[in-house]
């Protein structure tokens, strides 16, 4: 089972411990027999990709993603023990600009894509991107657990 939560109903079943950071965008949490397996998180801005990532110096956005890779799952429902380890993937949705469609940060791992709307004719820019972003946390979890 696949869970999407948008920012309102985040705080339900996310601690957010120690964390600075607003709730991200959009959370896919994923179960495998009601058994919560992890999360995957995508962050939207839409600002120029320099205000977004700089690999000399953290800025806001860096400081924001890393700190939720600190959330762990909460089931309210059960007594469990929070899971510490629940962000498996992040991702950063930016609007298409010069450079790349996608790219990954080498010390954290987190993804950034470029999207752009088009027609219905054809695939918005950075869809397949982020579609494989996707299919690679639901992949892993799936094959893995």
């Amino acid at each position: 089972m696949l869970e999407m939560l948008k920012k309102s109903g985040i705080s339900q079943i996310i601690y957010t411990g120690t964390s600075q950071s607003r709730k991200p965008d959009i959370l896919l949490n994923l179960y495998k027999e009601e058994k919560f397996k992890g999360s995957f998180i995508a962050e939207i801005k839409c600002r120029k990709k320099k205000y977004i990532y700089n690999k000399n110096q953290d800025n806001d956005v860096m400081s924001q993603i890393q700190d939720y890779n600190k959330f762990e799952y909460y089931n309210s429902m059960g007594n469990e023990p929070p899971v510490s380890d629940a962000i498996k993937k992040i991702v950063v949705i930016y609007p298409k600009q010069e450079g790349k469609c996608k790219f990954k940060d080498d010390l954290y791992g987190f993804s950034f894509i470029q999207v752009s709307p088009t027609d219905l004719e054809e695939k918005p820019y950075g869809y397949n991107e982020l579609k494989e972003e996707i299919c690679e946390f639901l992949g892993d979890e799936i094959v893995n657990n």
